[in-house]
């Protein structure tokens, strides 16, 4: 067989294949409480039987669990690309998707987000975990979108397969009218904007209209900790802070007690440069399966917001109607699950075409053009975002195979000059045998200005992808 052969992705796992899993799928909105019941479960899990483990796709919702569950008497570690904190005894643990170990027996295991098997980036982490995952009972929560995905991957396994559905539980109301002006804020609102210079500007605005309202922030670049740093500001009644303004980065990993979800504009830039760099050609309509996600945070369940439930409005009378409209239309199926070929896979790829020059983007491309694989069931997802990295790093750096691989896996902001700059440092580093320190100089004092707070946080995303690295090549970036 070529080692392009990707028709049963499911034998690369031996021992999931050895006995007959039982798979538990809770599908239904935001604020249904699907999530909960299979946490519910995976506290129940016998640690005799091999223990519990969460997987989900950040690490906000990695740490959420690891408190969450050893706040009720379970002994839990976490495991991220850049962080372990491992607990003695641990009967438990959490961990981001790419790092659920598949290799050991566990009781019950939970995928979260499992819609996500579609996604064209990160798709074939939720594949390896539901295909690999060595557990009597794996509960997957998402939106229904990927039951019928997730029934037919179950019946090629011979695994069992149960589908519970769920309802929202607190209404969710889309207002009338549009707001006019940023006077009708109230205490609880959302407001959602999709440039990170656009939401400080609307803090401001905001702050400037409404005297006694102050503005927490959340947006993507901001650091995980900062990020729920501002989440419980918000939530706290007693801190001041009334009001959040956010990118969609709220859509997904923070408990947040949202009352009114508002719509600053639902045009998002789709480029690849900067978010600030809007120009209006590169502007697209939010999808409408993102907006549901962001538009259900309102009126979360056990908030002072969930009697009356959550609301939406959008600050234009067209986008409005845009967003009612999303709100009404039918979530598009989950057809696909992604597959990525593992290093080794690609090695022998690799060997196969005898062209021992070849990088790493054309032997990745080459492979996806000769693939044999179910298109019934499986696409090949990740190939485009190991070419922009490709793309980025400088042609003489020459690593292997293995090591190019994951240094297109790191979570570097490819859009950021100083983080690309960084990566190169680092691979540059890594292909000439020599050891690197983190080389980011921090500022002394605190940032007076946004210019600062960009730099922080650009400075910040280095720090982060060193760290990732310093766990996977330890003797390259010892100062982890």
């Amino acid at each position: 067989r070529s080692a392009a052969d990707l028709r049963a992705p499911e034998e690369w796992y031996p021992k999931a294949r050895l006995s007959r899993r039982r798979v538990i799928y809770h599908g239904g909105p935001t604020n249904s409480g699907k999530t909960y019941h299979a946490l519910e479960a995976l506290k129940r899990a016998d640690a005799d039987g091999g223990g519990g483990v969460y997987a989900g796709p950040l690490r906000l919702l990695a740490l959420e669990v690891y408190e969450r569950l050893n706040a009720a008497g379970c002994y839990c570690s976490l495991f991220t690309g850049q962080e372990r904190r491992e607990v003695p005894f641990a009967t438990h643990a959490s961990c981001t998707i790419e790092m659920v170990p598949v290799g050991r027996r566990w009781d019950v295991a939970v995928v979260d987000e499992i819609q996500m098997i579609g996604s064209p980036d990160r798709g074939h982490a939720w594949t390896r975990a539901l295909h690999g995952l060595d557990a009597r009972e794996i509960h997957v929560c998402g939106a229904l979108d990927a039951a019928a995905l997730v029934e037919r991957l179950c019946g090629i396994t011979g695994d069992a397969f149960e589908l519970k559905e769920y309802e929202r539980l607190t209404p969710l109301t889309t207002e009338r009218a549009h707001l006019d002006g940023w006077t009708g804020v109230k205490k609880g609102d959302c407001v959602v904007t999709f440039s990170r210079d656009d939401i400080h500007r609307v803090r401001r605005e905001i702050e400037t209209a409404n005297e006694d309202m102050k503005c927490c922030v959340v947006y993507g670049q901001l650091p995980p900790e900062t990020r729920a740093q501002q989440a419980r500001l918000f939530n706290d009644e007693a801190s001041g802070y009334d009001v959040l303004v956010a990118s969609d980065a709220v859509g997904m990993g923070l408990n947040l007690n949202i009352g009114r979800v508002l719509f600053r504009q639902i045009l998002k830039y789709s480029g690849e440069l900067s978010d600030e760099a809007l120009d209006g050609t590169r502007l697209s309509p939010v999808e409408h399966q993102l907006v549901k996600q962001i538009a259900g945070r309102a009126g979360r369940m056990a908030t002072a917001f969930s009697s009356g439930g959550g609301g939406v409005t959008a600050m234009d009378a067209r986008d409005l109607s845009y967003v009612r409209a999303a709100l009404a239309a039918p979530n598009d199926a989950v057809s696909r699950a992604g597959l990525f070929p593992p290093a080794e896979i690609l090695a022998l790829f690799a060997a196969e075409l005898g062209d021992a020059d070849m990088g790493l983007g054309d032997v990745v491309a080459a492979f996806v053009e000769a693939c044999d694989i179910d298109e019934s069931l499986y696409y090949v997802c990740g190939q485009d975002e190991v070419a922009k990295v490709v793309k980025k790093l400088d042609d003489d750096i020459r690593l292997d195979l293995a090591d190019m691989l994951l240094f297109c896996t790191a979570p570097c902001n490819l859009n950021d000059r100083f983080a690309v700059s960084m990566l190169n440092a680092y691979a540059r580093a890594r292909a000439g045998g020599g050891r690197c320190g983190p080389n980011v100089r921090l500022p002394k004092g605190r940032p007076s200005k946004l210019s600062d707070l960009h730099d922080l946080c650009s400075k910040h995303n280095v720090l982060d992808l060193y760290l990732w690295l310093a766990f996977r090549f330890p003797e390259t970036f010892p100062d982890s």
